[in-house]
C-alpha cells in the first residue's frame, strides 16, 4: 500500500512539473505555422532561429515549387518576382516581388520573426 501511494506521488510531481515547465516556455516556440504573401508556410524554432522554413499549398497543404525563373533574367528590381505553384491542385498560389528564391525566404523570415517577437512581448 505504502508503494503505491509513493508511486503515485511520483507520477503526481513528475505531471506537474512538467506542466510548470510547458507554461513557463516562451510563447513563440508555439508558433510554428502561418500564411503569409497567399502562401501556408512551415517552420521549426532552434533557440530564437528559424530553421526549417518551408512553404505549403493552404488548400491541399502540399509542399510547393518555388519558381523564381523569370527573376534571374530581368535586372529591374522591382520586375523580379517569386512565384509559389502548387503541383498537386495546380493552385496559383502567392507571389512575392522584388527578387529570387533567396530573398523571398529571408522575407518570410523577417517577418516571422517579427511577429514571433510581439508574441514574446505579450
Amino acid at each position: 500500500m505504502n508503494l503505491a501511494i509513493f508511486l503515485f506521488a511520483v507520477v503526481l510531481t513528475m505531471f506537474i512539473l512538467f506542466i510548470l515547465w510547458y507554461k513557463s516556455r516562451p510563447k513563440h516556440l508555439s508558433y510554428k505555422e502561418e500564411i503569409l504573401y497567399g502562401v501556408l508556410w512551415k517552420w521549426s524554432w532552434k533557440k530564437d532561429s528559424v530553421v526549417n522554413l518551408w512553404c505549403y499549398c493552404p488548400k491541399c497543404n502540399n509542399a510547393l515549387v518555388i519558381d523564381d525563373t523569370f527573376s534571374k533574367n530581368v535586372q529591374n528590381l522591382s520586375d523580379k518576382s517569386t512565384y509559389f505553384v502548387c503541383k498537386n491542385c495546380d493552385s496559383g498560389g502567392g507571389v512575392i516581388k522584388g527578387g529570387d528564391r533567396d530573398y523571398a525566404l529571408v522575407i518570410v523570415k523577417r517577418e516571422i520573426l517579427k511577429n514571433a517577437q510581439n508574441l514574446k512581448g505579450n
